[in-house]
């Protein structure tokens, strides 16, 4: 069970840095460094490659809004249906898939 935990962080890790090279912000992104209540919004599209022989592509699309301290990522089908969910907060995180629930502790 915690091989299948740390491979959900890993994999939810590995998205994290793809979404940085995939994303584009929307006009109405609330860009206010002295707002602590202010949030983010990216939407995009995740391209994974599998290294294997033959390789594997997946291609998905992304919403993720809120900041570093407290945000969530959502993981969209073709057809817009959601495929897996992940939430932060400074002390936790949790992913949600059709496999099931996942939480873990972030920073300690």
């Amino acid at each position: 069970m915690l091989c299948i935990k740390q491979c959900w962080l890993a994999f939810g890790c590995a998205l994290l840095v793809l979404l940085s090279s995939c994303s584009t912000a929307p006009r109405h992104v609330a860009v206010d460094p002295t707002n602590p209540e202010a949030i983010g919004h990216w939407e995009g599209r995740l391209t994974l490659r599998v290294a294997k022989n033959p390789p594997e592509q997946f291609s998905t699309a992304f919403e993720m809004t809120g900041r570093p301290e407290k945000g969530q990522l959502v993981l969209l089908s073709p057809l817009g249906t959601t495929l897996a969910m992940v939430r932060w907060d400074f002390a936790r995180g949790e992913l949600a898939a059709r496999i099931g629930r996942a939480k873990f502790r972030l920073y300690g």
